[in-house]
């Protein structure tokens, strides 16, 4: 559930900013990143019986990587089809 979640929140932010550099490719991962810790620090100070989970945080950051690398290899074929 978080891979597929934050693997299409990926895909849309990377849309919103289409074209993207490299830059951008590298600014959307930490920011994303940082919205998932933070959440996680939430869940664990705020909200009673939940807890800071490094599991989730990694599946989150993995659907981030993988949707990053098909938007990627899709806007590098895309670049290529236009010329």
């Amino acid at each position: 559930m978080h891979f597929s979640l934050f693997f299409v929140f990926t895909l849309l932010f990377l849309s919103a900013y289409a074209p993207v550099a490299l830059f951008t490719y590298i600014w959307v991962t930490i920011s994303i990143l940082s919205y998932i810790v933070a959440i996680e620090y939430i869940q664990k100070t705020y909200i009673p019986g939940r807890g800071f989970e490094m599991e989730d945080i990694l599946a989150n950051l993995t659907g981030i990587i993988f949707a990053s690398i098909l938007f990627f290899k899709i806007s590098k074929k895309a670049k290529v089809k236009k010329q």
